[in-house]
C-alpha cells in the first residue's frame, strides 16, 4: 500500500520529486496494479553497490529535459553538457544532475537541492541481484530510517 513503507528521502521530498512523467502521467500501456505501472526504483537514483546510476549528458537545445524550468520556474537552469540521471527504463531525470562527483536532486517544487548518496562504496549489505525498491524498503525503513 502506498505510504506504508518509508526510505529516509521519502520523507524529506514530495512525490514528483522521484516520480517521471510516465509514473504520473502514464505510458500508453494498460496495467493491472499501480506496483507494475510505476517506473522509478531507488536503483535509478542511489545505483548499485556495482554500477553508478545511468546518465545521460544533455547535448541538444530541443531536448525534452528543457521542458522541466517550463513547469516550475523555480527549477535551476539545466545546461548544455550537463549529466542527468536515466531510468532503467530510459526516462530522463533532469531534476536529477551531476555536480563534481555528487549527485543532486533539485525538488520540482520548490528547487531545493539534495545530496543523493550512492550505494557503490557504501556499507550496503543487499545482494546486487535484488535492489529493488522492496528490497531497500527491508533496511531503509522504521528504525533504520537514517541509515
Amino acid at each position: 500500500m502506498p505510504g506504508e513503507l518509508f526510505a529516509k528521502c521519502e520523507i524529506s521530498l514530495d512525490c514528483i520529486d522521484c516520480h517521471t512523467r510516465q509514473d504520473v502521467m502514464g505510458d500508453g500501456k494498460l496495467w493491472t496494479s499501480q506496483y507494475d505501472a510505476v517506473h522509478i526504483q531507488c536503483v535509478d537514483c542511489h545505483g548499485t553497490l556495482n554500477q553508478q546510476p545511468l546518465t545521460k549528458v544533455v547535448l541538444d537545445l530541443n531536448d525534452p529535459a528543457f521542458e522541466e524550468k517550463i513547469t516550475n520556474p523555480v527549477f535551476p537552469e539545466l545546461k548544455m553538457g550537463d549529466s542527468i540521471v536515466m531510468t532503467q527504463k530510459g526516462e530522463a531525470m533532469p531534476f536529477i544532475r551531476q555536480q563534481g562527483q555528487e549527485w543532486i536532486l533539485y525538488s520540482r517544487i520548490n528547487g531545493e537541492s539534495f545530496r543523493i548518496p550512492q550505494v557503490m562504496s557504501s556499507q550496503c549489505k543487499e545482494n546486487p541481484e535484488e535492489q529493488n525498491a522492496d528490497s531497500c524498503h527491508k533496511c531503509h525503513t522504521g528504525e533504520n530510517i537514517h541509515k
